[in-house]
């Protein structure tokens, strides 16, 4: 079996976290998200496109464009928790906590899933600590399924078969939210969950 290439989607902090577990398969070639991805980019073949903390959002024409598919690492449980800052709209709706490997299929987090795992967190937690548990979930879960998904054997399940849509949340609702908690990513969930339990609707 010829090495496989594998397309890396990820923003500079966050390389070393995915990289050195991702090369264990094959060759990466790492795009970082202050680098927009551009068809010039993707002529080259490639097996498999894995996002890791990639912020742009892929265009509908690449992805009809490449002979690939393009796999999204999610901290969260979808279909809850689509958009930027998941695991805050997540505590604060009283919504299950998680992690999700998706394809990428032009919407925002909208994709068929090809894993998923609920993650019961401490209340006492914070926004950052649950970030990396919930991360490092997702990461377990694209290594652990990685071959079957490039090969073909893991198919993926429409979000629809999961639940009802849920909604998307922009960065602009999420910078809103986090306003209101004076210590941003050292709140607990605890703390997150008692605000969204008086403050009404989002």
């Amino acid at each position: 079996m010829s090495v496989r290439k594998i397309l890396l989607l990820t923003r500079h902090e966050s390389i070393s976290e995915i990289l050195p577990s991702l090369s264990k398969f094959g060759d990466v070639t790492v795009l970082t998200d202050d680098l927009k991805i551009k068809l010039p980019e993707v002529k080259v073949h490639f097996d498999i496109g894995v996002s890791f903390s990639y912020a742009p959002i892929i265009d509908k024409i690449v992805l009809d464009t490449i002979s690939f598919n393009i796999v999204n690492v999610h901290p969260t449980f979808l279909p809850f928790g689509r958009g930027i800052y998941p695991i805050l709209w997540s505590a604060v709706l009283g919504k299950p906590q998680g992690a999700s490997i998706h394809l990428i299929d032009g919407g925002i987090d909208t994709g068929s899933i090809y894993a998923r795992t609920e993650v019961k967190l401490n209340e006492q937690n914070t926004l950052e600590q649950c970030r990396e548990i919930l991360i490092s979930k997702a990461k377990f879960l694209l290594l652990d399924n990685f071959n079957s998904i490039v090969c073909g054997e893991l198919r993926p399940t429409p979000q629809t078969d999961f639940g009802p849509r849920q909604d998307y949340r922009s960065r602009e609702e999420g910078l809103k939210l986090l306003s209101n908690f004076p210590k941003k990513w050292d709140t607990t969930l605890k703390e997150v969950a008692e605000f969204g339990k008086f403050s009404g609707d989002f």
